[in-house]
């Protein structure tokens, strides 16, 4: 007849060592599953191994029923020997964890943006193209545009001075003279009329009654479309409006490159145009 032994499991992770008490004829399964929910893992994840209490052998592999019968006849044989000292089974996971990587710890350099990459020259090339062309040629910088009258009146972002008329009106007050009859440091107004007004204009500027008004942009396309009807210039107005040329004096001070990608009207057309309003101002400039 087969003797029956109960032995003590000890069931170790890590520092820790739990266990239960098994017998040599329980079922692998029972013990598989017992010494799983001690580790608190699945089959998958753990791979036993085993040695006998106080052995200093290394441990053997524990993967299933045949193993584990092994092992059971194993304790029983030393069970059947033993005299003072117990026997038990230490049960362990073999299999390696993964333990978790610590953050490596932010450094300076990772706030340090990449460097802009060269291999797409074009895109820069363009922008550098575009940064030149919204240029105000007139302030020679870029100018903030507040759209007034349906027109757009550049205000440079620095003050410019050029061109600007000062009118100075110098409003005297009536004389003051004293009466005879008043006390000798008392000042009674006089009934004689006041100066007229006084208009001053600074000696090189001219007053405003002599400002140029040089044509209109309007006026100039009409022009144009009424000799050169095929290039259809006419259809540009809105567009030049829109970047704030509103007057002949503003197509001259436009490089003919850059005026002509205004609503794309070209080369040829931007030459015209500016050949044309040379010839309206011409005349203003004597």
């Amino acid at each position: 007849r087969l003797t029956v032994f109960s032995f003590d499991v000890d069931v170790i992770t890590g520092d820790m060592k739990r266990g239960f008490c098994g017998e040599t004829n329980m079922p692998w399964e029972d013990f598989k599953s017992r010494v799983l929910a001690y580790l608190d893992s699945t089959a998958e994840e753990v791979q036993l191994v085993y040695k006998f209490a106080g052995d200093t052998s290394k441990a053997t592999h524990l993967n299933d029923a045949e193993v584990f019968s092994i092992a059971m006849n194993r304790l029983c044989h030393k069970a059947s020997n033993a005299r003072t000292r117990v026997i038990a089974l230490e049960v362990k996971n073999a299999a390696k964890q993964t333990i978790a990587t610590k953050a490596k710890k932010r450094t300076r350099k990772d706030d340090i943006p990449p460097a802009s990459s060269d291999k797409n020259p074009t895109q820069l090339k363009a922008y550098k193209q575009l940064e030149s062309q919204i240029r105000c040629e007139l302030h020679h910088g870029h100018c903030f545009v507040d759209r007034t009258s349906g027109y757009d009146n550049h205000r440079p972002k620095r003050p410019c001075h050029s061109g600007v008329h000062i009118t100075i009106q110098n409003i005297t007050p009536p004389l003051l003279q004293p009466r005879n009859s008043s006390p000798p440091l008392l000042l009674q107004p006089c009934n004689s009329s006041p100066l007229p007004l006084l208009q001053l204009h600074n000696s090189s500027l001219p007053p405003l009654s002599q400002l140029v008004h040089y044509p209109e942009i309007g006026a100039l396309l009409g022009v144009i479309d009424a000799d050169k009807p095929e290039l259809r210039i006419g259809e540009l107005e809105t567009s030049l409006l829109n970047v704030g040329v509103v007057s002949s004096s503003q197509v001259i001070l436009l490089p003919e490159d850059v005026l002509s990608v205004i609503s794309d009207m070209g080369q040829k057309r931007a030459r015209i145009l500016r050949n044309y309003a040379k010839r309206t101002i011409l005349p203003f400039l004597g």
